[in-house]
């Protein structure tokens, strides 16, 4: 048996600088480490997160002074943006949100919107196709109304225009990271059907825009849907036998295919109240009241049908 020899090391200044670079070394390589798990590593990860470009956007406010030909630009696309602000806002003086498309320096869209303290201008590629598409967003006002969404797609050739005039407009998110956008809103039919308009709650809607058309994509977004799940569940916990929210997340459980669930949640919380009355109405074709239904359950089956949740 061969025994190492005793050393007695004295750490002088070569040891210590030597300790110092393996320590640096060794924090490089932690470093990298998380550098690249932070950037996703992996192939697979690497494959299916793309960060979107940013859209180009201008927003109107009710702050907003009168603007004359700002210009936005990406690509081949420009955007002329005129904006007469109004400060005593009639009917028939409101606030108008002009604008003019060009493709490659040529006008293709000329067109106008009323935006009364609220608009915005975006440009982008929404559906990664390589083409653009410019989104004009505006707020018409008026009680409960009326947030309008129109989209030009650029075809190769010209400008399709495509409209999104849901009630409460939306918003352009890549809810997926597949680095396209998709159009966030809601199903604004649920809007002041068992409740208050202001106390109204509603499912998720979602539009995809494929082969130049929006398309409701709601249900090729289950985690979406589940996240919006989770929050009535959460909000129901502190707001009980709301009869909206409750219509609302059974329609929801209905998008990811979990209906029986749902009408069981529903069963638990839902209040017997007589005074709770909206949404009980029966209509004839013509909007006539001609009955009542005897309790929530019945109407919201009877709803959720009509709307095609079941």
């Amino acid at each position: 048996m061969i025994s190492s020899p005793t050393v007695n090391r004295i750490v002088g200044e070569s040891d210590t600088e030597s300790e110092s670079a393996e320590a640096e070394v060794e924090q490089n390589e932690q470093r990298a480490k998380q550098d690249a798990f932070l950037s996703g590593s992996s192939e697979a990860e690497t494959e299916t997160v793309h960060s979107p470009e940013p859209l180009t956007e201008l927003e109107i406010r009710y702050d907003t002074p009168s603007l004359n030909s700002v210009t936005l630009s990406r690509g081949p696309i420009e955007v002329k943006v005129s904006y007469t602000a109004r400060e005593d806002i009639t009917p028939e003086n409101r606030p108008l949100l002009r604008y003019e498309i060009f493709h490659e320096g040529e006008l293709s869209v000329k067109d106008a919107a009323i935006a009364v303290g609220s608009g915005s201008v975006l440009i982008g590629d929404f559906d990664q196709d390589g083409g653009m598409e410019v989104a004009v967003q505006a707020f018409t006002g008026g009680a409960h109304c009326c947030l309008s969404t129109t989209v030009y797609s650029w075809n190769g050739r010209n400008f399709n225009k495509l409209s999104l005039d849901e009630m409460l407009g939306g918003e352009f998110e890549d809810i997926d990271g597949d680095g396209s956008y998709e159009f966030v809103t809601i199903d604004s039919d649920f809007l002041a059907k068992f409740s208050s308009y202001a106390g109204s709650v509603a499912p998720p809607m979602i539009f995809s825009l494929v082969d130049g058309e929006f398309i409701n994509s709601t249900q090729d977004y289950p985690d979406y849907i589940y996240s919006k799940i989770a929050d009535l569940e959460h909000r129901n916990q502190q707001q009980m036998n709301a009869h909206s929210l409750l219509a609302a997340y059974v329609a929801s459980k209905s998008l990811v295919g979990e209906v029986e669930s749902g009408w069981a949640y529903m069963l638990n919380h839902y209040s017997q109240d007589p005074a709770l009355g909206l949404g009980m109405s029966i209509r004839d074709q013509n909007g006539e009241v001609v009955d009542r239904h005897p309790n929530f359950p019945t109407a919201l089956e009877a709803f959720l049908i009509e709307q095609g949740y079941l």
